[in-house]
């Protein structure tokens, strides 16, 4: 079971090159977003299945976890494909750590660049076309959205791109993603510049 469905991807097979979310009483996209935190494995699948999630895309920039191991890719995956729910990883187009140098300015993660960037809107439409074929749920390990680049980064993008953004809470709540303002790059400036 594959939804990572990438028309640059030959590994996939035949593509089609449009989204197909625009159907009949289908509305917009909808994906939600969850974050491990140091649940167990048991709870977590719980949490996903309380949305009917069926397919998770894990957009870690390193898809393992050092204090909660049963969240490393290839244990975490093995677990979710036991359950009936497809994983695949994105998180070297959607991590909030890219490799890619350009990304950065002085040393630091430069927003606009790496949202900006090819891999990243790869990884958008590879969302994207995935909710169009699954109920997708991005994960990383914030347990809170609002502390994690899957609700700064990707969050806006998706929701620019016409798509809701749920957040699956840790203790099962489903709430809708607010958009506050605009992804701001490290190049806007500080405050007291001109000071």
């Amino acid at each position: 079971m594959r939804f990572e469905q990438d028309p640059e991807d030959s590994a996939t097979g035949p593509q089609s090159s449009r989204v197909a979310w625009c159907g009949p009483g289908r509305g917009p996209p909808v994906i939600y977003s969850i974050g491990h935190s140091n649940h167990d494995l048991r709870t977590f699948v719980a949490l996903l299945q309380g949305a009917t999630i069926d397919a998770v895309a894990d957009v870690r920039s390193a898809p393992f976890s050092r204090f909660n191991p049963q969240f490393n890719n290839r244990e975490l995956a093995r677990a979710l494909r036991a359950t009936g729910i497809a994983y695949v990883y994105l998180g070297q187009l959607l991590g909030g750590r890219p490799a890619d140098p350009d990304c950065y300015v002085n040393g630091r993660l430069d927003p606009l660049r790496l949202v900006g960037g090819t891999p990243f809107q790869r990884g958008i439409q590879r969302l994207l076309v995935g909710a169009s074929r699954y109920r997708v749920a991005i994960m990383c390990a914030e347990r809170e959205p609002r502390r994690c680049h899957r609700h700064h980064l990707i969050t806006p993008v998706l929701v620019a791109a016409g798509a809701r953004v749920i957040h699956i809470l840790h203790d099962g709540r489903l709430r809708e993603a607010e958009v506050e303002a605009p992804i701001v790059g490290s190049r806007s400036g500080d405050l007291f510049d001109e000071v």
